[in-house]
């Protein structure tokens, strides 16, 4: 989703902080291609770089995961360092969970054994992920309309259909706040 429309990275980034994201644009697809010289081959699912209120470059990295993987610990630390090593700039981990108990496993500051490195992913789950309060809603954001599909399969009736009577934060209300 992000490789398609560039700026729902931004988005992800705005539901998780819980805040707004104002001043930032001009969001690229950059290469997934994570390697520096490593005998691994590092691919993350999406990396967007994004033009700061500073006029700073920034890259999101975007990651699904479906359950607790330990061995994610380790790519993400050379996806997050092969980053910052190459572009000297900032790089904010953005973890995609469908299920509440994922997100809360990723949720916390994660450090690889015997570490300095500390790895705080902004993760978006269930409990960030507004149900539509309406066709615009839907419109608005399709991408977050299809993880709200994903996130609430209990409320798939109020999320195909975008009528919402309950009050909540939808994407239309999020993007005003």
């Amino acid at each position: 989703m992000a490789r398609r429309r560039p700026i729902f990275a931004l988005e992800l980034l705005a539901l998780g902080l819980r805040a707004t994201a104002d001043g930032y644009h001009d969001a690229r697809l950059e290469s997934v291609e994570l390697n520096e010289r490593l005998p691994a081959e590092y691919l993350a699912d999406s990396v967007i770089s994004l033009q700061g209120p500073d006029g700073n470059r920034r890259f999101l990295i975007v990651e699904v995961q479906r359950a607790w993987d330990n061995r994610k610990v380790w790519s993400w630390a050379a996806y997050v360092g092969g980053l910052m090593g190459r572009h000297h700039c900032a790089v904010i981990l953005i973890v995609i969970c469908f299920t509440k108990a994922v997100a809360a496993r990723y949720d916390r500051p994660i450090a690889p054994p015997d570490s300095c490195m500390l790895l705080c992913p902004i993760v978006v789950g269930p409990d960030q992920f507004p149900l539509p309060g309406c066709a615009e809603d839907v419109l608005a954001s399709p991408e977050v309309a299809v993880l709200s599909a994903i996130t609430h399969p209990d409320d798939l009736d109020i999320v195909t259909t975008g009528s919402n009577s309950s009050p909540g934060r939808s994407v239309r209300n999020w993007r005003r706040s």
